[in-house]
C-alpha cells in the first residue's frame, strides 16, 4: 500500500489507462480533533451501554 500523493499524471494514467492490475485506494485523513471526538464518542456510547445494563440487571435482583 502506498500512501503518498500522486501527481495529476500519475492519477490520470491509473484512472484511464496505466497500469490495470494495480488498485488505488483513497484514504481520507480526518483531523485530530475529529479523529479524538469520534473515539471518545464511541467510548461513551459503550459505557452507556455497559451501564445501563448493569441497572437493569440490579433491578431484574
Amino acid at each position: 500500500m502506498r500512501l503518498r500523493r500522486l501527481s495529476e499524471t500519475e492519477c490520470y494514467l491509473r484512472c484511464y489507462g496505466g497500469r490495470r492490475e494495480e488498485r488505488v485506494t483513497f484514504v481520507r485523513v480526518l483531523p485530530a480533533s475529529a479523529r479524538h471526538e469520534a473515539v471518545g464518542g464511541r467510548l461513551r456510547q459503550l459505557f452507556d451501554r455497559h451501564f445501563e445494563s448493569s441497572v437493569s440487571e440490579r433491578r431484574a435482583a
